[in-house]
């Protein structure tokens, strides 16, 4: 089976879970070929995949990583000048290796040009409805025109999305719901497709060394350790290692803390102080995720998922003005398993959260209950097992023209 994943180039998230999911379908003699944009295309080919890459598409940031929402509105002609030209760059890659399904990591142009050739797809998507970040004044004070905007764009998406034979939802189901928001109101006709598979995740918790091992190895027994994982686009990359970094460095020796700028280019691992790590990048988490005692990160869906799965606690400082991240954050702080600090108090209140979090055992038992809850999803079979049955169930062979 020659499987085609088309990936959402924003952040590094959708690339790593398909990744999961593509290493899978490899050891079981499949071809992969992915396409995406921006960092992402450079992570995966770094990954050991070919990578047709495309234009880049990412809203408006300002120099804190915030989204810049009327910047955004301005160029939206620009936006989707580039998702029309994205679903042409699709249909030549897809006539150019001619697969025989086609994945899509939340992006539409795949589905639109799967849906020429009559090629099965199948979606993943956490985000099935569309929740709008804070709009201009004008705006904001019109409630009910921001619920329209936003009911009318999610339908739109919808009738995308639907045109694949299932959407997958790599999301925990009630009450660990990690984004709750995206996944309420959904339109009855995309809710027939839906499929929760659970959060993809590479290796388990129970594949590591015990925690007290791993920070033996490490050379930290009995430290507190603080895994800082720094993701998103490189702004709010950026924005993030700024603001986080003199509040650490005026902590307590005791305190160990492992830092990931979130660069998959980058080899660089120095130390800032003698309890400080950084690193341009971690290639498994896995060992800082299990070795922890409390992970500070943007609120991204995977590194949530990752530190549910792992049974640690979570300080999340969400971007400014991304809807995304302020779901996720209320919801995991809602589960008592986390606290929110917003950016611009970092240096005010993120010392004491991080305190607080590791002095207070509240947190920890909280989320060892959480990880026992979810320990009996298997997002990887459930996921491989789904594309299987789809490409079995195709009702007809692809209609690839002589010429494009």
């Amino acid at each position: 089976m020659k499987v085609f994943f088309s990936v959402c180039g924003i952040g590094l998230g959708h690339a790593g879970r398909s990744l999961i999911i593509a290493e899978k379908l490899k050891e079981m003699g499949n071809e992969v070929i992915f396409s995406s944009y921006g960092d992402a295309a450079e992570f995966i080919r770094r990954s050991g995949y070919d990578v047709f890459e495309e234009d880049e598409l990412v809203w408006f940031e300002g120099k804190k990583g915030e989204v810049e929402v009327r910047n955004t509105l301005k160029n939206t002609h620009k936006y989707l000048a580039t998702i029309f030209k994205h679903v042409y760059q699709e249909s030549k890659h897809l006539l150019s290796v001619q697969p025989e399904i086609v994945v899509s990591d939340s992006r539409v142009s795949p589905i639109v040009a799967a849906s020429m050739f009559d090629l099965p797809s199948i979606t993943i998507l956490h985000q099935v409805r569309l929740l709008l970040p804070q709009l201009p004044k004008k705006l904001e004070k019109k409630p009910y025109l921001k619920s329209l905007i936003s009911r009318g764009l999610t339908n739109m998406l919808n009738y995308v999305w639907r045109q694949s034979e299932k959407i997958l939802v790599p999301d925990f189901k009630e009450p660990y719901t990690i984004a709750k928001g995206h996944l309420e109101e959904v339109p009855k006709k995309s809710r027939k497709k839906i499929v929760f598979i659970g959060p993809l995740i590479g290796r388990r918790p129970e594949d590591y060394p015990a925690e007290d091992v791993l920070k033996r190895e490490m050379g930290v027994s009995g430290k507190k350790v603080v895994y800082v994982a720094i993701g998103g686009t490189k702004r709010e990359r950026e924005a993030m290692y700024r603001s986080v970094i003199p509040v650490i460095k005026g902590l307590h020796s005791n305190y160990h803390f492992i830092v990931s700028k979130g660069e998959p280019s980058s080899t660089a691992c120095y130390r800032l102080k003698e309890n400080i790590v950084v690193h341009g990048w971690v290639r498994d988490r896995g060992e800082l995720m299990k070795a922890a005692d409390l992970i500070i990160s943007r609120g991204g869906h995977n590194t949530v998922a990752e530190a549910m799965y792992f049974g640690k606690p979570l300080l999340v400082i969400p971007t400014p003005n991304h809807s995304e991240h302020c779901e996720i954050s209320l919801n995991v702080k809602r589960m008592g398993i986390a606290e929110v600090c917003k950016q611009e108090k970092v240096g005010k209140e993120l010392a004491n959260l991080i305190e607080k979090m590791l002095r207070e055992e509240d947190y920890a038992r909280k989320c060892e209950q959480v990880a026992k809850d979810v320990s009996s999803y298997n997002p990887v079979t459930k996921t491989v097992e789904i594309i299987e049955e789809t490409f079995s169930k195709a009702a007809s062979s692809p209609l690839w023209p002589t010429m494009f």
